[in-house]
């Protein structure tokens, strides 16, 4: 390769590395060249150097970085958000870093990993930053990752918009990790709404949570489903559990169906844990509803008088339930529901809950029909 430089001579030192870009017709390539030794780039002349032939690769389509740890690739545009999907891959990790604030305008937004084996991991670094007018509407876990394998922190979605017509959905993903691909969510804000026409898992944030953390993160939405497992945060857990902290959640939750809450609908996974949260979102749903979760049980049997359940070790700890409203408006109280309170409508005997508390003068819907039944009236914590 050869170059001519500037009047100006320019000393190389030792360990430097130079980006030389080698540009043809049709594209571009280009490498990082590290110099042994200190070399003189002579002025007005023609300086020459030798790079060997391994390693070139295409340059990059963001403002800066190399998709490393170390070197993020730094977005600071809608169209450079269009190229995350292509540079993903199976089996490999890759760091993505917002440069600026994102408005998304116009994108119907196809997911980053949506299709199995969900191999694809992800680093995603707001750094502070806004991404706005998100909108997605795709056939498959509609939502910003598909699922999520790796981490999404220090970002907010304002203005988001999920309508989906299958089960499983959210913000920021169907899923939130899945068998042996871990997620991680910190720092991270939703704002928006979250419509489902059909199928099951919906929340703010996931639809199912699986192999997830989540910390310091909220959702401020309105969800709309006609289906089952319904949360602020998540609509359900799965698999070895989840562990959310530090998180609140505000906006309405309605489901046509039931099982829903202000943070998450299904909370069964052994050892899944819901620790210094609150909610300020009103819920409606048939039954099965609280302020914090929906339901925490597993291995319940059917038949109303003859509840079993296995040792999930659930733990909702330190939690506050200030929702307005929690209420079964679409079953007539004339008819029979079940498992409703204030903080969790279910739960199991073998879980923890400690130190929660409700917001005095919430407006808590009572089964009239199952008190007059003889069955026990909800529980107000």
């Amino acid at each position: 390769a050869w170059m001519t430089t500037s009047w100006n001579e320019a000393v190389v030192p030792a360990d430097a590395a130079l980006t030389v870009s080698v540009k043809t017709d049709k594209n571009s390539i280009e490498k990082e060249v590290v110099f042994t030794r200190e070399a003189a780039l002579m002025s007005g002349k023609v300086n020459t150097f030798t790079p060997d032939g391994k390693g070139w690769v295409y340059p990059s389509h963001y403002a800066s970085g190399k998709g490393t740890e170390a070197k993020p690739w730094v977005i600071v545009s809608p169209e450079q958000m269009s190229f995350i999907k292509d540079d993903l891959a199976a089996g490999e990790k890759r760091w993505f870093k917002l440069g600026a604030d994102i408005d998304m305008t116009g994108i119907d937004w196809e997911p980053l990993n949506a299709a199995s084996p969900y191999d694809k991991e992800i680093d995603f670094d707001g750094d502070g930053h806004t991404i706005s007018n998100f909108t997605c509407s795709a056939a498959s876990y509609p939502s910003f990752f598909g699922v999520l394998f790796g981490k999404c922190h220090d970002v907010t979605f304002l203005n988001a918009a999920i309508n989906a017509s299958s089960k499983g959905c959210g913000i920021l993903g169907g899923y939130g990790g899945t068998g042996g691909k871990p997620c991680e969510v910190d720092r991270v804000h939703v704002q928006g709404s979250v419509i489902s026409s059909a199928g099951n898992n919906v929340g703010g944030m996931f639809g199912t949570a699986r192999e997830c953390t989540i910390t310091r993160s909220s959702a401020d939405v309105v969800i709309d489903s006609k289906g089952q497992l319904v949360g602020g945060l998540f609509g359900a857990d799965a698999g070895t559990g989840v562990m959310v902290s530090d998180c609140w959640t505000s906006g309405t939750i309605i489901t046509t169906s039931s099982i829903a809450g202000g943070i998450c609908g299904d909370l069964v996974a052994t050892g899944s844990s819901i620790i210094n949260c609150y909610s300020t979102a009103t819920v409606t749903t048939q039954f099965i509803y609280g302020g914090i979760v929906g339901r925490a049980v597993a291995g319940q049997k059917s038949n109303k008088n003859n509840c079993t359940n296995q040792d999930p070790q659930n733990h909702i700890e330190y939690c506050v339930a200030w929702n307005d409203k929690l209420s079964s408006d679409f079953v007539p109280d004339t008819s029979e529901h079940y498992g409703s309170a204030t903080v969790v409508g279910q739960t199991a005997f073998k879980n923890y809950l400690k130190g929660c508390v409700r917001k005095a003068d919430m407006d808590f819907s009572v089964c009239e029909a199952n008190t007059a039944d003889g069955g026990a009236a909800p529980v107000v914590q």
